[in-house]
């Protein structure tokens, strides 16, 4: 990839360098410009060409020593788990604003489905109240978190 890289760049500099030393004759320069940008063209479309040869040898692109496209269930688990952590903290954050709740007093931990990873779900939101919070109204804490969050999300409260 990165000799296709350089291609383009030389291509582009040799371009230039035929644009600038180009006559100022108007035919000329022209027919320069013309020849120059078909060159360009066809360097840009090299890559196309390869894949319409042989759509076989599609280019691997790699990270690192993993190769993109691999399945890797740990990937997923940790993807997955980023994800409860991040949601856990939006909807912490959204409740502490929405009734008002001191965001030391409020701890939510949300688990989300791992069946499949294409169709993850909200599982459970177990919010944890504590001082104040526990004054909070559990009823209208819950419907807020399944009119926004879903219906079948089930809601776990603690309250210290």
């Amino acid at each position: 990839m990165s000799a296709y890289m350089s291609a383009v760049l030389v291509c582009a500099a040799v371009t230039a360098l035929c644009a600038i030393m180009a006559p100022d004759n108007d035919s000329i320069s022209r027919y320069i410009k013309y020849i120059s940008g078909l060159v360009s063209l066809a360097v840009l479309l090299t890559p196309l060409v390869g894949v319409i040869r042989s759509p076989d040898s599609l280019p691997q692109f790699s990270f690192g020593t993993e190769t993109v496209g691999e399945y890797d269930a740990d990937m997923d688990e940790a993807i997955i788990s980023e994800a409860e952590r991040t949601v856990s903290k939006s909807i912490r954050s959204t409740l502490a604003n929405y009734f008002n709740i001191n965001e030391d007093d409020i701890t939510v931990d949300a688990v989300l489905s791992r069946d499949d990873p294409a169709d993850v779900r909200l599982l459970t939101v177990t919010v944890t109240l504590r001082h104040r919070a526990s004054w909070t109204d559990a009823g209208a804490v819950e419907s807020y978190i399944k009119q926004n969050y879903g219906k079948e999300t089930e809601v776990i409260f603690i309250y210290e």
